[in-house]
């Protein structure tokens, strides 16, 4: 073992006796990584074992001299062979061989052809258990010495008169007092489980026979009617004449080691929050299945299911309740899946389907709708009524690739089409959106360095009060310019911004800049507001509260020219958080504004409770109000829900007089649009503000 452990590459022993088969057996495994010796036959092949201590044995059924079976054999009888995996070669596809094979010693076995990206594949995973195996053995092992070496339960019998002498550590383990102690060996085996009475008293009897030394696990009965696990080991003491007299043993209670491995074991497989499979296990699950489908000429699906907005709500409301709702959800998914379907959880918000002996695609699309309908109704924590929606991404094999870092990256891009398909859909894999995917990494990567190469501008939309035409502030509004690719839409870098987390930092870029411009137009005689937006993320960011006063104590500016504008949909997600961050900010002398009023779905009890300065009704509404009776109630409707509410009213998209005018009729107070001025670059805006004339509504 000390040996395998020094090895810089695994050394792997290939016995076969075919010459051509030999060498791309060779060839593969030292491809791959690996040192090798070679074996004509049995004999030679368990000679070498002895000399060399492998880490894996490869061996081809026929072989002269001795065959695969019974080299096996013949390893496994060597106690150094205990943890290395056996793999059998063979071209006899049939139960029997296989039965043969596993009885033999063997570990795995591979069929001849031999498919050759699964065969390093095989090799990979057996060694891998091999060292689980032998790291798993290397704990017991210490910890059977520690007991030893304390004496823990320590027991003596007579084999004269097969009376039983122990200690007091035994009578404790036992749960007895020492005066009930069993009297002899008959009665101390009764505490011995059935499930492992018979193997216990063949071992004692080995050891008394033979004098091969004992050392079992085995099952227990417990007072309380629990069944326990126990170890023991004995040996034999001798008389001068060398005939056995007494058997010597410890035995100690391992209940709580066999609970561990047990663990380690689930752990290593299964998401113990949800105890779903996780990523390793449905990767082997997947390969198997690959490798069926390939001779029954099934299909075989990957469906990737990424929770839309998962994190923002693990944000805000914290990680206890982003741990629930993923049990909820996962308990959810289990149903929608047929019996030869695998669910996994395979990262924070993402599960993972293997769909086996598919068809064709439409069973994929079936289960992926069941899992859309699942996550339909709403999910209730401590009052809160959360809607979980997913992005499905699925990829079909052979279709879309036989690989399984194919078909899982095939599935991730198609679950991006769906987020850009507005979410809470599926999508099946095409070849285009591989370049997708690319293209979206390239921009997140040119994103990340934006704000260190200061690609990053703000550009400035005027607003007017109406009543007198006066300049009283602006909106500032992110832009991105790079010299390579010029200016990239808002709507194209934003939710990557919010997606990536760089909005936190960015916003926050945002806000000093617009603060310092406050600074800079004060200097040149002007007093105007700034409004700037928050995205969600960064409303639920921990820090927001801090990192605004620290903008606002470092630059020096009146809290009461600076606007912070949130949308709708922002508040909705936890509100009384939402009143708590309002209200912390607002005692700052910040003016608080909802933007795009009237495409939310805030209640208006809700409203009322929310520290606000102002309304924002949204552009889609004012651009029609003067040719749609239906807009122009809505937009009326709204300003005099602020005013009852003592709100103040910003309108957006005025593009014309007439809107102007019809504002100005139902009393609302500032306007914003194309009409008014467009967004300007710093140096655009003030041009346009030295030569601004009031606009003539009076």
């Amino acid at each position: 073992m000390t040996s395998t452990t020094q090895r810089r590459q695994p050394l792997i022993l290939v016995a076969e006796d075919d010459e051509l088969v030999s060498k791309l057996i060779v060839q593969v495994l030292e491809e791959s990584g690996y040192q090798v010796a070679e074996a004509g036959n049995g004999r030679e092949a368990i000679e070498l074992f002895q000399e060399l201590m492998p880490d894996l044995v490869l061996l081809d059924v026929l072989m002269p001299e001795l065959d695969g079976f019974g080299a096996c054999k013949g390893i496994r009888a060597l106690e150094t062979s205990r943890h290395t995996p056996i793999i059998i070669m063979t071209a006899l596809d049939d139960v029997e061989s296989i039965n043969d094979a596993f009885e033999a010693g063997a570990t795995d076995f591979i069929t001849k052809p031999v498919i050759w990206p699964l065969f390093a594949q095989r090799v990979r995973y057996a060694l891998r258990g091999s060292q689980i195996a032998i790291e798993l053995h290397d704990n017991q092992y210490r910890l059977e010495e520690a007991q030893r070496i304390a004496n823990m339960g320590h027991y003596e019998i007579d084999l004269t008169t097969q009376k039983l002498a122990c200690s007091n550590q035994l009578v404790e383990i036992l749960g007895l007092q020492h005066e009930d102690m069993a009297p002899d060996l008959e009665s101390l085996l009764t505490f011995v489980h059935p499930d492992d009475g018979h193997a216990i008293r063949e071992a004692i009897d080995s050891l008394i026979q033979g004098g091969e030394p004992l050392n079992m696990d085995f099952k227990v009965n417990r007072l309380d009617g629990s069944v326990g696990f126990a170890c023991t080991r004995a040996e034999l003491v001798r008389d001068r004449n060398k005939q056995p007299v007494r058997l010597v043993g410890i035995w100690h209670d391992v209940t709580e080691r066999k609970a561990a491995e047990q663990r380690i074991h689930y752990l290593s497989y299964y998401d113990e929050l949800t105890e779903l499979a996780n990523r390793t296990l449905f990767n082997d699950r997947l390969q198997q299945t690959l490798f069926e489908a390939a001779r029954y000429n099934h299909l075989v699906g990957v469906m990737i299911i990424d929770l839309d907005r998962f994190k923002k709500i693990n944000d805000s409301l914290g990680n206890d309740v982003g741990d629930q709702l993923l049990k909820e959800v996962a308990n959810r998914l289990q149903p929608t899946m047929r019996k030869c379907d695998t669910l996994a959880r395979l990262g924070d918000d993402e599960f993972g389907i293997m769909l086996g002996k598919m068809s064709a695609p439409q069973d994929a699309a079936k289960v992926a709708q069941r899992v859309l309908d699942s996550l339909r109704t709403p999910f209730y924590f401590v009052d809160e009524e959360l809607f979980m929606t997913p992005s499905i991404g699925i990829a079909i094999s052979p279709l879309d690739s036989n690989n399984i870092e194919t078909l899982l990256k095939n599935a991730n891009a198609a679950v991006f089409q769906a987020k850009e398909t507005g979410r809470n859909n599926f999508q099946f894999y095409t070849s285009n959106m591989n370049a997708m995917a690319k293209e979206r990494l390239s921009m997140e990567s040119r994103l990340r360095r934006a704000l260190d190469n200061n690609e990053f501008l703000l550009c400035f939309q005027p607003q007017i009060i109406i009543e007198t035409g006066d300049l009283c502030g602006v909106e500032a509004l992110l832009r991105w310019e790079d010299g390579k690719n010029g200016l990239t839409p808002p709507d194209e870098f934003i939710p990557m911004l919010e997606d990536t987390g760089l909005i936190i930092a960015v916003g926050e870029w945002v806000l000093r800049t617009a603060c310092e411009q406050i600074l800079e137009w004060q200097r040149c005689g002007y007093e105007l507001n700034i409004s700037v937006n928050l995205s969600p993320r960064q409303f639920n960011d921990p820090n927001l509260i801090d990192s605004v006063l620290k903008v606002i104590q470092e630059t020096g500016i009146d809290p009461e020219r600076l606007e912070l504008e949130l949308t709708e949909s922002t508040l909705i997600e936890s509100e009384a958080k939402a009143i708590e961050t309002l209200t912390a900010l607002k005692s700052t002398g910040i003016k608080l504004a909802i933007d795009d009023f009237g495409t939310g779905y805030s209640s208006l009890a809700y409203l009322k409770k929310l520290p606000l300065d102002y309304l924002k009704v949204d552009r889609s509404f004012v651009l029609n109000m003067k040719n749609d009776e239906d807009d122009r109630t809505i937009v009326s409707s709204t300003i005099d829900l602020a005013h009852n509410l003592g709100l103040k009213v910003i309108a957006e998209g005025i593009e014309d007089v007439q809107s102007l005018t019809l504002l100005k009729e139902m009393r609302c107070e500032i306007a914003q649009g194309f009409y008014i001025g467009r967004p300007l670059h710093p140096s655009q805006f003030q041009a346009w503000l030295t030569g601004y004339q009031a606009v003539g509504t009076r």
